[in-house]
């Protein structure tokens, strides 16, 4: 197995992890990866949209066949993460860091995000298709008004264009290595990685826990734990989230 091989590519789609959910229901094999150019129906996570327009960004998802209990699954979109800043910043030379639980971030604003979606039969999972969205060439007019004051992209980091093919190639190498050194090592090592790039550990954040559906409020971000949920310090003690919102500031939402 290689992440990547085979690579299809699509013109148009709706979504390419409603592609790849397809292919792996036929039976795809792990590793498979769906690009797309553009992406009618894109989305992030809780059914929020994403922007996908054609020529600007790399679109894609991978299909992998874990052998982790369903509680792990999160952990997947950390090592994505991870791989995904590490890709990027071998071709680029720009690290971007890493929010909780599923964006890359640049000076602040989002420039990469990950949706994880497993299928599974009672406790086996059957597959997860990891999708991708990274802002590669936009400008600020690529992006609609609502999210020219909260998005970016590689090209406005850092003044040039970019070469899509071969930022996915070097992301996809990065995530097949990852991939592998999970398989055999698990965790440990990339988790650590994680940490070292998320910008949220030690800071005040506002988080609304999707779980427990409660109103906002505010802790400091301590530490993930073993399946990868949010260990943070309250005034009432801690607390972890397993699926939510987090905002580095008070007075901003994510998205």
């Amino acid at each position: 197995m290689k992440i990547g091989h085979p690579l299809i590519y699509k013109n148009i789609v709706d979504s390419t992890n409603i592609v790849l959910r397809k292919l792996a229901g036929s039976g795809a094999e792990e590793g498979t990866v769906v690009w797309a150019e553009q992406q009618m129906a894109g989305r992030g996570r809780h059914g929020r949209g994403w922007e996908s327009p054609p020529g600007k960004g790399l679109w894609f998802s991978v299909l992998l066949r874990p052998e982790l209990s369903l509680p792990q699954i999160p952990l997947l979109t950390l090592v994505s993460a991870v791989s995904l800043v590490r890709g990027i910043s071998r071709m680029t030379g720009f690290a971007p860091t890493i929010k909780w639980p599923n964006d890359l971030l640049a000076n602040g604003k989002k420039l990469a995000g990950i949706l994880a979606e497993v299928q599974s039969e009672g406790r086996e999972i059957k597959h997860v298709v990891v999708g991708i969205g990274i802002n590669v060439n936009h400008t600020l007019s690529d992006f609609p008004p609502q999210l020219a004051d909260w998005a970016t992209s590689l090209r406005l980091m850092l003044g040039r264009p970019w070469n899509r093919r071969a930022l996915l190639e070097s992301v996809l190498e990065q995530l097949d290595k990852d991939y592998q050194e999970v398989r055999q090592d698990g965790f440990d090592r990339l988790l650590q990685l994680w940490r070292a790039h998320c910008c949220m550990l030690g800071q005040v954040v506002r988080v609304t826990d999707l779980v427990e559906g409660t109103l906002p409020w505010q802790g400091t971000a301590l530490d993930i734990d073993q399946n990868g949920a949010l260990i943070l310090m309250t005034d009432a003690g801690r607390r972890i989230v397993r699926a939510g919102d987090v905002s580095l500031s008070a007075g901003k939402e994510d998205e």
